[in-house]
Parts: structure tokens; sequence; C-alpha cells
């Protein structure tokens, strides 16, 4: 009778597993001929506002390991900062030199989780160049345990393609800070940009948290009208951040006071703030729990290139949003991914 191997099996599990996972991310790429030194590739996908898939500038490589749970417990691996793997130095020549990005990906059985690590970037990062002149055969890397393969490991390496593509249609040299930040912040940076032909007014509230560790933004506008309501466009969360700040983490926003030190006179305890511009804001004391503080918000000259570059965006089809709907933003070390 013909046997199959437990490695055999095991391989089988896992890159099905993934393959099932990866499936709402995108197409599958393959080579005819095993002859990459890659397992499979992913044409990463996009949703457009109609609820239609697009496919995006992310086409990536994986290549797959997996640790089966005899040879890693899980008491074992919650000990662990990484996974050490043993690679041919050959393997990592070839990635390091490719224009599409392959990432390693490795099963942890015992644990049912898939980790995942840019290996051209770690390649580059630990040898650069000198990795074409290593001698040995192989060598170890390692995986950090903390590099979950999850929808926000996708969205990291969906942002990277992202990146490539907004730059080749604006046609210019963009600061990558610049960019990622436009990226992040794309549809409040429009709703901004066009509250006036819109006929709306854009207000920031953030709340200093006293009692946890973060502080906290909601951006809203509403009509120029009687009785309209405020309406939250971007509720944003952000650990560590504080009123001293948090205008770094919005650099292409013009703040002025909205309320007076008199309009907060019922508050025992108002503090008040310098901001860069000049201007000097109020914040009162809710219960203990954090400081409210309210502005008036508009783009400055960073924001107005931000805003020429989304309309050619969205005039191309780039990107796809809907003006004034609403969004959620959570920056922590957490999402972090080695991507």
């Amino acid at each position: 009778m013909i046997k199959v191997g437990r490695t055999d099996v095991f391989e089988r599990h896992y890159m099905e597993k993934f393959r099932l996972f990866a499936s709402k991310y995108g197409e599958f790429v393959q080579y005819e001929r095993d002859r990459g030194a890659r397992d499979i590739g992913l044409h990463l996908t996009k949703k457009s506002d109609d609820g239609q898939e697009r496919l995006s500038a992310a086409l990536c490589w994986f290549q797959m390991k997996g640790v089966m749970a005899s040879s890693l417990s899980e008491a074992a691996f919650e000990k662990l900062d990484s996974i050490k793997l043993s690679l041919e130095v050959g393997h990592l020549q070839y990635w390091f030199l490719q224009a599409m990005p392959t990432y390693l990906v490795v099963f942890i059985e015992s644990v049912d989780t898939f980790l995942i690590m840019n290996v051209q970037k770690y390649v580059s990062e630990r040898w650069g160049q000198k990795v074409l002149t290593l001698r040995q055969q192989t060598v170890t890397v390692e995986v950090p345990t903390e590099s979950v393969l999850d929808d926000e490991a996708f969205q990291h390496i969906l942002r990277h393609g992202d990146a490539e593509e907004w730059t080749k249609a604006l046609g210019t040299t963009v600061n990558a800070d610049t960019l990622l930040m436009c990226q992040r912040d794309y549809e409040v940076i429009y709703n901004i940009g066009t509250a006036k032909r819109r006929k709306v007014e854009s207000r920031m509230i953030f709340l200093d948290w006293i009692s946890k560790m973060r502080g906290q933004v909601f951006i809203q506008q509403r009509r120029k009208k009687a009785g309209s309501e405020w309406g939250t466009i971007r509720e944003h969360w952000h650990h560590s951040m504080s009123i001293y700040d948090f205008e770094k983490n919005f650099p292409y926003l013009d703040f002025q006071p909205f309320y007076s030190r008199d309009d907060l006179d019922e508050f025992e305890e108002i503090k008040e703030i310098t901001l860069s511009n000049g201007e000097e804001i109020c914040g009162a004391n809710m219960s203990d729990e954090y400081f409210e503080y309210v502005m008036h918000i508009d783009l400055n000259s960073m924001g107005e290139q931000m805003l020429e570059w989304i309309e050619i965006l969205r005039e191309t089809k780039i990107v796809s949003f809907r003006a004034g709907r609403a969004s959620t933003v959570s920056v922590a070390p957490w999402h972090w991914r080695a991507v």
C-alpha cells in the first residue's frame, strides 16, 4: 500500500488552511512548475465603494513553513519571542533581488496560528548586499511571535502596494511619511477640504484621557443650517497620545478654538494649551476621566496639497469612497506586523 507521510499530511493541512484564509484578500498566483523557491502568490484585491472588488497594486509571494505540535508545545511557544528557522542562503539571495516581496509564513500547530515576516525586508536590514557574498549554505532567521498573519497583516501589505501605486499615479516624489499619513486619512482630508462646497462645517473633539493610556479623537461635521446636529466621520484611537503631541498626528490641519474659557465656567477645572499656531484652546475636566478639548478645523497648506492628490486619485478611480462616510482608526503598538 502507498502511505502518505505525517509531514506531507501536516503540510497539506496548513496549506489548505492558509488558502482558505487568504482567499478573502485576493486572487492566487502560482508557477506552472515549482521553480521560484516560493510556494504561492497572492494578488490582493480592494473593495470599491459599490461593494465590488478590484485588483490592487499589491502582488506578493509566500514561502510556507510549518512547526508541528510535537516539536513545539503551546506552553513552549508562549515563552518565545521568535521562531528560529534555517533557510538556504541561495533562496535568501534570490528573494532579496526580486522586485516583488516574499513573505515567510510559519504555521504553529500547537496554537493554530500563522506568523508572517517580510523576508526580503529582513534580509535587507540584517545583511543588505552582503547577503550576496555569504559563504555558508544556510542561515538562521527569526520570525517574531507577535507578528501574526491576520486581517491587520494583509491591510499592511495592501497599504505598501497602494503607496507605490499612488506615487506612480501622482508622478511626483512624495515623502514616505506624508504619503502614509495621506493613505490613513484621505477620506477625512477630502471631507474637510470639500466642506465649504458641501455647505458643512468641521470640528475636532479631543479626549485627553486621565484614566487610560490613550488619546481619542472625534472628527465631526454638520450642515450649516439651524437645527443641524454634529455627526462623527472619523473616530481615532491612539495609544499614548496626549493633548501635548496630538498635532503631529494631524499635521495637515489648522486648529482654532471652538469654546472660550468663559464658555466653560461651569466646570471646576479648566486646562489651557497653546498650539503651534499660537492659538489657545481650553479643555474641561470631565469627572477626572479625561479633559475634553473642542476645536474648529480646516486644512492647512499641507492638507491642501494632499487634497489635490486625493482628487486626482479619486478621478482616476484609484480610490473610491462616499463623502461623509464614517470610519474608525486605531494606532497602537499591538497593530505592528513584520511585513
